[in-house]
């Protein structure tokens, strides 16, 4: 039992760093192409569009590569995005993915907080930086930090939904022991640009959480 366990570790841990690596390649061709570009064509390059934060950043740092982008365009995110407190709230535990035993064991009440930054495009696309300390399934802290994006569509009444990706390390007290290991989620929203709520999915869990949203 105890080699079943580590070796779930383990494959967990490949799958996350996997799943990175898949997301950085998809990152670094574009911005790679578009940093020799023209700005004009840049400009139609970024509305055909990259999803990681390298289109924020300045033509400069662009010109010097993928990661100097990525950097300058956090920066951008962190000095311009609004102040967000996020309020953890909820785990599902899918049937499929847990035995009913299993599933009357775990906790579902994913309390904990965190604090972010959200830039909201002139599309009404977002860019999250986000931070969140919640109580996992086993009534543990679960440490998440990363990047997420989302395109939004509008329902009116100043109502939108959205659907993207997050790019997260996760420290979580059985399948990483505490270790900071990559996690690429898809992530949902509904609600506007004050008060919305986020959905994830990771390791057959679905995890529900509400962001608050203030002018710095």
């Amino acid at each position: 039992m105890k080699i079943t366990i580590v070796h779930a570790k383990w494959r967990a841990i490949v799958a996350s760093c996997a799943a990175l690596t898949v997301f950085v390649a998809a990152g670094l061709f574009v911005p790679r192409v578009a940093a020799e570009e023209s700005p004009d064509e840049w400009k139609a390059s970024d509305e055909a569009g990259t999803t990681t934060p390298f289109p924020l950043g300045t033509d400069d740092a662009r010109a010097q590569g993928f990661w100097h982008g990525v950097s300058n365009g956090t920066k951008r995110i962190w000095d311009e995005g609004l102040q967000d407190v996020y309020a953890s709230g909820y785990f599902y535990h899918t049937p499929y993915g847990f035995p009913s035993r299993k599933r009357d064991e775990y906790n579902d009440n994913a309390w904990g907080g965190g604090y972010g930054r959200t830039l909201t495009e002139d599309n009404d696309n977002q860019r999250m930086l986000l931070g969140i300390v919640a109580l996992d399934s086993h009534r543990k802290p679960m440490f998440l930090a990363g990047y997420a994006w989302l395109a939004r569509w509008d329902l009116g009444r100043d109502l939108h939904v959205g659907a993207g990706y997050s790019a997260l390390f996760i420290a979580h007290s059985k399948s990483t022991n505490y270790w900071p290991v990559p996690l690429l989620a898809p992530v949902a929203s509904i609600g506007n640009n004050n008060v919305a709520i986020y959905g994830t999915y990771f390791n057959a869990i679905g995890y529900f959480l509400v962001k608050f949203s203030f002018d710095r």
